[in-house]
């Protein structure tokens, strides 16, 4: 079985006008000697930094309640996939010394660059549709007992997106039941977690020859996200790249929004200490600025069709519109959690407002009998 990706937005009434060009020539390596030492080193340290990563939050691992427990294995099964994901792209990558891509110059959409390299890479074409490469590759899995590098390589890619609709997906559930995936990490926990991220970046754009830019693989996961949950784009809306990017947005700021004000005013979810809520809410920050740049760095849909611009401009309104109101309670979600003291564990009901008096009580002094 051959599996491939490609973007599935590209439909006859959408237009990209401002997608990188990535230009190979044929005649020279796909990259160079010191890019492939470099990337090689910095696989290597990106995986030693991932180990200590990963060693600290095995040993941080909740062991009660039953939640929080489960939802901190899950997350760092996430992080463990994700990890092997990077491992495999870089194995691809680096087969691919001497070899290039089909065709040269080659013209990448930028939402989608990271997967289109990497399939280039191994020698596999391009699909029309990651909706379905998904259900192939998954209905196909059981039946498949020798796989070649590329059909690793290409798995793994096609693994990365859902794995980051499952992250999301998980926050926001942690958001709303009161548990933390992991307790306040170390400083130095997390500068091993930067190296780590950074090098692995570094390593997939020097073993791609710069073909692969920081960020793209961040690019790819969000923008694929509407890809595979939805079958088809609609005529008049926005392709599924931006409509499931910003999704993620409102769905991971409604519930920052509802955490903080419940925490700090209404009490209405299940109440959580500072400490394992500053740490979700911090999560689910870096998950809402990676889909925001997502938006910011993706290619503007076009609509040719004149008989569906009125319905293109109303159904942006209303998205641009959904979206910022969503930031905007995040935002007084945020500020409410990060900023709000501990709740009375003691207390049996959590719904209860309470306000705390502090009262010094003096005694007074006995007073003198007249005449004695």
């Amino acid at each position: 079985m051959t599996l491939a990706l490609t973007s599935t937005t590209d439909t006859a009434t959408e237009t990209r006008t401002d997608s990188p060009t990535v230009a190979v020539d044929v005649d020279a390596p796909w990259r160079t000697t010191a890019q492939t030492r470099v990337g090689i080193a910095m696989l290597w340290i990106s995986m030693a930094a991932w180990a200590g990563w990963l060693g600290w939050r095995l040993s941080a691992l909740p062991l009660e309640p039953r939640a929080a427990t489960l939802v901190s294995l899950l997350v760092l099964a996430l992080e463990w996939i994700g990890v092997l994901i990077g491992v495999l792209v870089a194995w691809g990558l680096l087969s691919a010394a001497g070899r290039q891509p089909d065709h040269a110059p080659v013209r990448y959409d930028r939402s989608h660059r990271f997967a289109h390299v990497v399939t280039d890479a191994v020698g596999r074409d391009h699909s029309d549709d990651v909706h379905h490469d998904v259900r192939v590759a998954v209905r196909a899995a059981p039946r498949v007992r020798h796989r070649s590098r590329a059909d690793w390589v290409v798995a793994a890619v096609l693994a990365d997106s859902p794995r980051r609709l499952a992250m999301v997906t998980l926050i926001t559930i942690a958001l709303l039941t009161g548990v933390s995936p992991m307790p306040i990490p170390p400083a130095l926990a997390v500068l091993t977690w930067c190296l780590a991220a950074a090098a692995m970046a570094a390593a997939h754009t020097m073993l791609s020859g710069n073909a692969i830019a920081i960020g793209d693989r961040l690019r790819w996961t969000y923008s694929s996200l509407g890809e595979i949950v939805v079958r088809d784009d609609v005529d008049g809306v926005a392709p599924r790249r931006w409509v499931g990017t910003v999704a993620a947005v409102v769905a991971l700021n409604l519930a920052l929004a509802l955490r903080g004000i419940s925490d700090r005013w209404t009490h209405g979810l299940p109440a959580m200490d500072a400490e394992h809520r500053k740490v979700v809410m911090v999560v689910a920050l870096l998950l809402v600025l990676g889909a925001l740049y997502t938006l910011a760095t993706m290619p503007t849909p076009q609509l040719d069709n004149a008989h569906l611009v009125a319905r293109r401009l109303e159904e942006r309104t209303a998205r641009q519109s959904l979206l910022a109101m969503a930031i905007v309670a995040g935002l007084v979600g945020l500020l409410a959690g990060l900023f709000t003291g501990d709740v009375d564990a003691a207390d049996g009901d959590s719904a209860r407002i309470e306000h705390r008096v502090e009262a010094e009580w003096f005694e007074a002094e006995p007073l003198a009998v007249v005449g004695e």
